[in-house]
Parts: structure tokens; C-alpha cells; sequence
């Protein structure tokens, strides 16, 4: 990533998707996809469930909504059950996210039962992220049952991407 800035003042810089809440930030990762656009996953503290923040835009403007500041939409992440339906992921803290070059997102949390787990959205190619609408994911997969913290990223195999993590266990 070449570049960056920094916005203070105006506390909610997102217009639309999820509404916004009051606990948000204490756990939370930050990406930009092939093309630029930034990607934040964070912890929801209020529900206890992961969100995403990503803009349409390489060059987002905090401060005018024409060139920007409208283009940041808000998500609570939901994955498929076993039941066919879905669900919004319970936990979300100490979290990691990596983008790689397909501009999948790979993410790695601790659930709210303590355990460490790995969910990856679908292909870019099938309409997620911030070109294509809300993200869409995969099974999650429990990596371990008892850990804390760690750090997650994404080795090139031949043109397929696998998440490589690293984590304390508790």
C-alpha cells in the first residue's frame, strides 16, 4: 500500500449498510484490496459479532460525501450452518484479515466460546467485496478449540491462496 492518511473529527464515516454502534474498535484489522480499497473487520462489542467496513473507493474522502465518504458501507459477517440457514458470527475478537491477490478475504478470530477459527469470503469473482456488494463466506473452520491471540497470512501456492496462521494456546 502506497500512501495512507489519517481522518479525526467526524466519528461515523459510514452511510450505509448496518447501523452503527457504540462499542466498536477494541479488536480490529485493516486490508486494502488489489485495487486499493480499504477493508476494515472489526469487533462489534455491542452484539458480540463481527462487522466489516469497506469502501468502493480507492481514495476515500472522510470529509466530502460525494467523493468518498458515501462510498463505505457497514457488514455484520454471517455464515452458513449446518441447518442451511445462516447465522452472524458470535465473537470476533482478536481479530486478523488478509486480502489476497483474487481479492478473497481470509480472517481469523476468537468465537465466543474461545475458540480459534479461520472463515475465507467467497470468490471476488462471485460478486463480494466492495465492487460486487456484500461479502459472502465460506464454512468457518475451527483451527483450535482453546487459544487467544495470533496472526494470520496468506502464502501463494501456484495461484491458490492459503491461510497460514500462528496463535497462542491457551
Amino acid at each position: 500500500c502506497m500512501g495512507g492518511a489519517v481522518y479525526y473529527g467526524d466519528s461515523n464515516v459510514v452511510t450505509s449498510g448496518d447501523s452503527r454502534v457504540n462499542s466498536a474498535g477494541s479488536y480490529l484489522s485493516l486490508d486494502v484490496t488489489s485495487s486499493g480499497k480499504p477493508v476494515i473487520v472489526y469487533y462489534d462489542g455491542d452484539n458480540e459479532t463481527l462487522r466489516i467496513a469497506y469502501s468502493t473507493s480507492a481514495k476515500p474522502s472522510m470529509t466530502d460525501v460525494a467523493n468518498g465518504r458515501d462510498t463505505f458501507t457497514r457488514q455484520t459477517i454471517s455464515v452458513p450452518t449446518d441447518r442451511g440457514t445462516f447465522e452472524d458470527v458470535a465473537g470476533g475478537t482478536y481479530v486478523q484479515a488478509k486480502i489476497d491477490p483474487k481479492n478473497n478475504l481470509h480472517i481469523m478470530y476468537r468465537d465466543s466460546k474461545g475458540q480459534i477459527c479461520y472463515i475465507k469470503s467467497k470468490s471476488d469473482k462471485d460478486g463480494n467485496g466492495p465492487d460486487g456488494g456484500a461479502y459472502t463466506f465460506e464454512d468457518p473452520m475451527v483451527i483450535e478449540t482453546s487459544g487467544t491471540y495470533g496472526t494470520l497470512s496468506v502464502m501463494n501456492n501456484n495461484d491458490t491462496y492459503v491461510p497460514c496462521v500462528a496463535f497462542l494456546n491457551s
